[in-house]
């Protein structure tokens, strides 16, 4: 949510969440992935 809808990197996200930059790095793209895996099973993406 913070990068994809509040445009925080992930270097931002890291540090607001105090967490290392390899694991906001990790879940932006698991996040991402989950959220195309699941408009894609709504048939909205082709």
């Amino acid at each position: 949510m913070l990068a994809r809808f509040y445009g925080q990197t992930a270097q931002e996200i890291s540090v607001s969440e105090q967490i290392p930059l390899g694991t906001a790095k990790t879940r932006i793209r698991a996040g991402m992935a989950k959220l195309r895996a699941a408009i894609t099973e709504e048939g909205a993406l082709p």
